[in-house]
């Protein structure tokens, strides 16, 4: 809509980086390319919100960007309490800063209603992801396990920095942290009321044409979304995350060809669920991309 706003209408399956730099250069690849697993492709507040709705980005200067954004979750859903406008959403909004073709900076909000990280991208800790934990993981760790099946109303305010600074031609470093609290909005007479502190970070570097031109290696290690921080009620009932839980993660992906793209990889997870007590977790993967 003219030179400078473009608007997107995201009929079904919508997601953030539609409409929204998330400033991860090589690493964020959507799944097809780049990073393997969710937390290493984006800031994990970008995955508040997904589904239906409209995003918008405006140029503001040659090296000011805005975005912003609205998505429903369950926006098919008839039913009192799901739809476009009654149901779980998030909304974001983002400054993107691009002095130079080797800088960039974005600075985030984002606002969502029974979402979390988890909802849409498993990443974090249970606590960090409380609602959709109680509802859907039958695996809760003890302190959570009373309330298994609970249907708690949330609501969170998410603030982000993510940047991505070139070092060189064949190096790109890449990183974020972000701060997030998510209220509890109802008991249903069992759960307190109550806020959590959350924060995540990362940081990554990516090595564009590795050994062969069009092919990227990455290497990532941060702290998936963890609940360091709960309110004194709520923290009686449900305790918060005591201990750290680094992610660590590399990948290689070779480019065989303008279509073909295979990708090893491996994560390495240590105390799973931010708890000492949990063995260290290492994924092994392997991704064949076919481009047409």
């Amino acid at each position: 809509m003219g030179d400078k706003l473009t608007v997107v209408i995201e009929a079904n399956a919508g997601a953030t980086d539609d409409f929204v730099p998330t400033v991860n250069p090589f690493l964020d690849g959507d799944g097809g390319s780049g990073a393997i697993s969710h937390f290493a492709t984006r800031n994990p507040i970008h995955y508040f919100l997904n589904g239906t709705g409209i995003g918008l980005t405006y140029t503001l200067s040659d090296a000011v960007e805005f975005s912003a954004g609205y998505l429903a979750s369950d926006a098919a859903n008839p039913i009192r309490g799901a739809g476009l406008f009654d149901g779980p959403f998030g909304a974001i909004a983002q400054l993107t800063f691009t002095p130079s073709d080797r800088f960039a900076l974005g600075l985030t909000y984002v606002h969502a209603y029974n979402n979390d990280f988890t909802a849409n991208a498993s990443t974090g800790s249970n606590r960090a992801n409380l609602r959709t934990a109680l509802l859907d993981n039958p695996n809760l760790p003890d302190a959570l396990s009373p309330y298994a099946g609970i249907d708690i109303p949330t609501s969170s305010n998410a603030y982000g920095v993510s940047a991505s600074f070139q070092l060189s031609p064949k190096v790109v470093l890449n990183g974020w942290v972000s701060y997030v609290n998510t209220r509890t909005l109802a008991t249903r007479g069992v759960l307190p009321r109550g806020d959590l502190d959350i924060w995540t970070w990362a940081v990554g570097l990516a090595f564009p044409d590795l050994l062969k031109t069009g092919s990227v290696g990455g290497l990532i290690v941060g702290m998936e979304p963890r609940a360091t921080g709960v309110s004194r009620g709520l923290r009686s009932a449900i305790g918060r995350d005591s201990d750290l839980s680094l992610h660590i993660e590399a990948f290689y992906q070779y480019q065989i060809n303008d279509n073909i793209a295979i990708t090893p990889g491996v994560v390495w997870l240590t105390a799973p669920d931010m708890n000492d007590r949990n063995g260290d977790v290492v994924i092994g993967t392997i991704r064949t991309t076919f481009t047409f």
